[in-house]
């Protein structure tokens, strides 16, 4: 059964769980009303997601939802009005994979954009295990999340490499940065203008890799780095500003705040520009949050602080965008060695990924439907 469209109206679905899938499917939504303002667009969102999209109502509605749909809820959805759903992959929660099922269990098309190089089973299978949430479509960023996609079993016909659409937000916000941007964060912070700080991009591994037993956390790897802090002659000691996740509670490091109070260290959430924050940093430390990838992107140092072998899994090291640090004398080195030139990576990405996933969509949804009614 092929989906309705009400008029010149195309109503299209969007479901979306975490902060990562928002990063990547906001601009691609802002290119679909672009190209195609006569659309409207239901986007499904959680607690996490909702803040994040900053749309105008106009041809837009809102519902929170819970991550999780339940059995009963599930046979309730009709998705048959819909021109497609367009769908991110979070690792947490069934609520995109319990639409994606739905949407090829009624012949509506179906989308995913993948936001990360990782936990590429986890995004696609069901409450079974099997991969059976798998999209028509899955949209990914390079020809290494193809191959690991194909690793596990999913065709390549349902593989399509666009770019990172988060890429193309970070690049534009680069281009735009200013001194006058800069100083204005370091005055919000509380730092002279002339001063430097280390950025630490926090993100809630043990909330949801916990049971993994990683040997490390956020926790661990934030207290390594204030230790090594405290190893430096005074002088030359960088404040650390802690750049929050967004589904992270500002008392999260309030502990860590107390224990290492001889420190100049700031907790900041979403009250600065994250952009802002990391352009305003002279490096940045971090796991493997996209925003280390968009940071080297734009041209900063970026250092991943996984112990041991855990960091060459990281896409960020794989690509040779982000530099590993595994013991704390490395981290102590860097540390006292700001006043130098750090070197940030040589990097090469697609900047129009939002509009190569469009295209592809109206290829093979819009233009079909437009002849369909003719």
């Amino acid at each position: 059964m092929r989906p309705a469209a009400k008029g010149n109206m195309y109503k299209v679905l969007a479901v979306c769980n975490h902060p990562g899938g928002t990063r990547v499917l906001l601009p691609v939504i802002e290119s679909f009303l672009d190209k195609k303002p006569d659309s409207f667009f239901d986007l499904v969102l959680t607690h996490s997601s909702f803040p994040l999209f900053n749309l105008s109502i106009r041809n837009t509605h809102k519902t929170i939802v819970n991550e999780d749909v339940s059995p009963e809820d599930y046979e309730k959805l009709d998705l048959h009005e819909y021109a497609f759903v367009l769908a991110g992959t979070s690792i947490s929660g069934n609520l995109e994979r319990s639409f994606v099922r739905k949407a090829r269990e009624q012949g509506v098309p179906s989308f995913s954009v993948l936001d990360h190089w990782c936990e590429y089973h986890v995004r696609f299978q069901g409450t079974d295990g099997h991969l059976n949430a798998v999209p028509d479509v899955i949209f990914v960023p390079d020809k290494i999340a193809k191959n690991d996609l194909l690793g596990i079993g999913i065709p390549e016909w349902q593989i399509v490499v666009t770019g990172h659409p988060a890429f193309d937000v970070a690049i534009k916000v680069a281009e735009d940065f200013s001194e006058i941007k800069r100083s204005k964060v370091l005055q919000r912070l509380g730092l002279k203008d002339a001063m430097n700080y280390v950025l630490f991009v926090s993100e809630p591994v043990e909330a949801d890799h916990g049971s993994k037993d990683l040997g490390y956390s956020e926790f661990t790897l934030l207290d390594r780095t204030c230790r090594t802090l405290l190893q430096l002659e005074l002088e030359t000691r960088l404040p650390l500003i802690i750049k929050l996740h967004p589904r992270e509670d500002t008392s999260k490091y309030d502990s860590v705040l107390r224990e290492y109070n001889t420190l100049k260290i700031i907790s900041v959430k979403d009250e600065i520009d994250r952009f802002d924050l990391v352009l305003s940093a002279k490096l940045v430390l971090g796991i493997t949050s996209l925003l280390l990838l968009e940071a080297a992107l734009i041209g900063l140092p970026v250092y991943c602080i996984i112990p041991g072998d855990g960091a060459r899994s990281f896409i960020g090291v794989r690509l040779g965008w982000v530099k590993e640090i595994h013991h704390e004398d490395d981290l102590k080195a860097l540390l006292s060695g700001y006043s130098g030139k750090l070197p940030s990576a040589n990097i090469n990405a697609d900047h129009n990924a939002a509009d190569n996933i469009v295209v592809h969509i109206l290829s093979v949804v819009i233009i079909p439907l437009i002849k369909l009614k003719s």
